[in-house]
């Protein structure tokens, strides 16, 4: 099987875009259905997400596959 080192996602109604790197590291971003300022982080997504008015953008780091 060949991994792709660089891989763009796209959601079903084109809300956000998502770039994949090494299958490990994903960076994404989009518009919300709210408004503010916001800091998210998940212990078990291992993600970081910051929302600024009604966009966000992020960071995943993906578990290891056993």
């Amino acid at each position: 099987m060949k991994k792709e080192w660089f891989k763009i996602d796209n959601t079903d109604w084109g809300l956000s875009k998502a770039i994949v790197l090494f299958d490990k590291v994903r960076f994404y971003a989009g518009t919300t259905d709210h408004w503010g300022i916001g800091i998210y982080y998940c212990h078990y997504d291992r993600s970081l997400t910051i929302d600024i008015l009604c966009w966000y953008i992020g960071v995943e780091v993906y578990h290891e596959l056993l």
